[in-house]
């Protein structure tokens, strides 16, 4: 490796003079703009080659779906347009798997299995929907459908067999911990400041700028979401981890449910509550940390509230806000109204602000809105507006099909900490999609990505690689269902 790299510097540095002559060169030619991007265009896709052949699909992976968090923003960190670079880099990792680079040929083939065709036909109705209301040729309707549905179910199919080892799953670990360790941190400096240390620094100047942590998403209840899932990574890091690791895990756990706090966004916190009381008392031997976990809670909630100027009565401000429970009320109803309308087939994918106007009631307790042009904040809602209840009922059946097979998996002992951590996950997710639509890739994201490496642990993926070496066999016992031992290993989580 060491007599490679000097070899290497100055071939890049070449490369790199003559990439920048041809654009200036370019400049002054015919055509010199259709050139120019025909020229970077070919460098993205020497790039993209030279990732998928050399890069572990696990890193690209988990590469992806951090920087998913910039998906949408990466212009404001000077990043030119055209396909996000997260989307780059997770279209390697794939492309690394499918070809069997190097890196990927311990890996065991993929199977196709009955839970994959759901997911097909899910994305095809969706496609059918957008082909019968005349909106599939829309650029927001062809991301809904990659960001909400292609692209998620690809992550989830592909995951097992790029995190198949305890080496990926670790390694996912780690960067979700230190990933977690950004977000509260920035959550910090947003509320608290020093407002110098948030990065990037056009947090601050879009959105909700200091008033809500909303982080590099600039959205406060998909910071909530991302945050949550970071204290999850950190409370199995700290059942995992041995020495002044364990210090990083705690101090990120801390911070991400700070973050939480500081988003000011109620459905984040009635998530939080749900979503961890609910596991804690389902899985056992977890039981007995539900107390003290409420316990800690409210002392932190309470301190934050005692200690920072002006903190509780923006929290008071937010608690009282009733403007947002109105409109919600409001086009939650109008929706209803499509549904009992249209309920099998809906009104296609893409319509629901085109054609709400005639749906909103007259309600005698809240006030009425005048505009129609308003975000659904309901995912399962929304879906059955506009993919009908068939379509709806799809993406449900997909979403219960992949977590609940991911929890029934078997597996070695470690994976019991993940299994537990995707239900919780899970349940966030479905909770917060009751109140805020969770359109970006991040949150459409995770909770596959999560699912596919639980079964990437599992002890069905163990099997013959292409190459036909055998993987390492699980560590007995394997026949335990997901969440049944109430304690493993360190005490269990």
């Amino acid at each position: 490796m060491t007599g490679r790299a000097p070899r290497l510097v100055p071939l890049g540095a070449g490369l790199a003079v003559v990439a920048a002559g041809l654009l200036f060169a370019a400049a002054y030619v015919p055509h010199g703009a259709d050139l120019a991007a025909a020229l970077v265009g070919l460098a993205v896709l020497a790039s993209l080659a030279y990732l998928a052949w050399h890069v572990d699909p696990a890193w690209l992976f988990t590469a992806a779906v951090i920087g998913s968090t910039f998906n949408g923003n990466w212009g404001d960190l000077g990043v030119p347009g055209g396909i996000p670079p997260d989307r780059l880099v997770l279209l390697a990792g794939i492309g690394g798997l499918i070809l069997y680079s190097p890196p990927a040929r311990d890996r065991p083939p993929f199977r196709a299995r009955p839970i994959h065709g759901l997911l097909a036909l899910t994305v095809v109705w969706a496609i059918g929907s957008g082909i019968a209301a005349h909106t599939l040729s829309e650029g927001s309707v062809q991301f809904y459908i990659l960001d909400r549905m292609a692209v998620p179910f690809a992550v989830f199919a592909l995951a097992p067999l790029a995190f198949n080892s305890p080496r990926h799953r670790a390694g996912f670990l780690t960067a979700m911990v230190w990933y977690g360790a950004y977000l509260g941190l920035t959550a910090f400096f947003e509320i608290v400041g020093p407002h110098q240390l948030v990065f990037p620094h056009f947090i601050l100047d879009t959105g909700w700028g200091t008033e809500r942590a909303q982080g590099p998403f600039i959205e406060p209840a998909v910071n909530g979401l991302a945050l949550y899932v970071c204290a999850i990574t950190s409370v199995i890091a700290l059942a995992t981890w041995k020495g002044r690791r364990r210090i990083l895990a705690g101090t990120t756990l801390f911070l991400c449910v700070l973050g939480l706090l500081f988003t000011l966004t109620r459905s984040a916190w009635i998530a939080a509550i749900i979503a961890t009381a609910v596991t804690l008392a389902v899985a056992p031997g977890l039981r007995r940390y539900l107390l003290p976990v409420t316990v800690a809670t409210m002392a932190l909630v309470l301190a934050a509230l005692a200690v920072l100027p002006g903190f509780e009565a923006s929290v008071q401000q937010r608690t009282d806000n009733q403007l947002t429970v109105w409109e919600r009320r409001n086009v939650n109803a109008a929706a209803l109204n499509m549904v009992s309308n249209r309920p099998l087939f809906g009104f296609g994918i893409g319509r629901f602000n085109d054609d709400n106007r005639d749906y909103f009631p007259l309600q005698s307790d809240i006030p009425m809105f005048v505009t129609t042009q308003i975000a659904l904040h309901n995912v399962f809602l929304l879906l059955a507006v506009e993919l009908g209840l068939i379509g709806a009922t799809l993406y449900a059946a997909s979403l219960l099909t992949v977590v609940g097979s991911a929890l029934a998996s078997r597996g070695p002992p470690e994976m019991r900490r993940w299994r537990i951590g995707l239900l919780a996950i899970a349940l966030y997710w479905i909770v917060g999609a009751q109140f805020v639509p969770l359109g970006q890739v991040f949150p459409n994201m995770i909770v596959w990505m999560w699912a596919g490496i639980v079964l990437g642990g599992a002890s069905e993926v163990t099997e013959l690689a292409s190459n036909g070496r055998r993987q390492a066999p699980p560590i007995a016992p394997t026949d335990e269902l997901a969440l049944r031992s109430p304690a493993i290993g360190e005490g269990g989580l």
